[in-house]
């Protein structure tokens, strides 16, 4: 039996990377959420995996799905330096299961990973 073709592609969300992390995050957030239900719509068995660094994991965080894309698309995430890794901070995957400490081994039930060096005051 034929194995299923799996395709994969990367697409990097644009948004105001300025000192601001209020209107910015919301913004690219919102960009984010938009894509996925584009992307959705127009490949309905497309499954996801959402990265940020810093800012760029607040982003993550914030963002939600339109009706159309359910958070059940997503996979995985991976962050680096995520400002909102130790406040409770709501992800937006089916089941949350956090590793925040990658690199000691994860395992098949965590979803979630986050990189923070020792020592990082924003993580």
């Amino acid at each position: 039996m034929a194995q299923p073709q799996i395709l994969s592609a990367s697409y990097s969300v644009t948004y105001d990377t300025s000192a601001e992390y209020v209107v910015t995050v919301v913004a690219g957030a919102t960009t984010t959420a938009n894509y996925l239900a584009t992307q959705s719509a127009l490949c309905p068995n497309q499954r996801f995996v959402l990265s940020g660094h810093s800012k760029g994991a607040l982003v993550v965080h914030g963002t939600y799905y339109p009706l159309k894309c359910s958070e059940a698309k997503v996979l995985a995430i991976l962050v680096f330096a995520d400002p909102s890794c130790n406040n409770d901070s709501p992800w937006p995957v089916n089941s949350p299961s956090m590793d925040l400490t990658p690199r000691d081994g994860s395992t098949s039930s965590q979803n979630i990973a986050s990189f923070c060096n020792t020592g990082d005051v924003f993580c």
